[in-house]
């Protein structure tokens, strides 16, 4: 009976020590040229206003498949209220994860630049605790560890 208590304790206690549905990588900062998946620093008024513009699309009788698909990324993000929130994209092996963040945590990379980094040869490595939201939307709340590396920053 004592071991079946201690067993009990255990699971319990690590049920409740782990967030669920997280995973750590690493990957370094990947930029883009103009992003136009990002509303961090929009105001109340602007995000009303993308918010009629998309749904006059919605609403539109030829809608395109692009048109839909952004559309549909467009409502999980506001789904998850995440629409006002910054972003970085991080690049690990083959995979390229655009990643929304607090904005205590993007604090620590926003000052990085694709063209100071590349007029430096260096690029930013990062391992990050992210929680998978939906497809192709990922979340975090923890930078666990960046530093600038010698390399080439990547860019589209």
């Amino acid at each position: 009976m004592k071991k079946k208590t201690i067993i009990l304790i255990i699971t319990i206690f690590t049920a409740f020590s782990c967030k669920t549905g997280t995973e750590i990588i690493n990957g370094d900062l990947y930029f883009l040229r103009v992003d136009l998946t990002n509303f961090y620093g929009a105001n109340k008024e602007q995000l009303e206003k993308l918010d009629k513009e998309v749904d006059s699309i919605r609403f539109s009788k030829m809608i395109s498949e692009n048109e839909l698909e952004l559309i549909e990324y467009y409502d999980k993000l506001k789904k998850h209220k995440l629409l006002d929130h910054p972003s970085i994209r991080i690049k690990s092996d083959t995979i390229i994860r655009l990643v929304y963040l607090t904005e205590l945590e993007y604090e620590k990379v926003k000052h990085f630049t694709w063209s100071d980094l590349g007029t430096r040869k260096k690029k930013v490595n990062l391992k990050i605790e992210i929680q998978k939201l939906e497809k192709n939307i990922y979340y975090s709340d923890k930078i666990i560890d960046f530093k600038e590396i010698d390399g080439k920053s990547y860019w589209k």
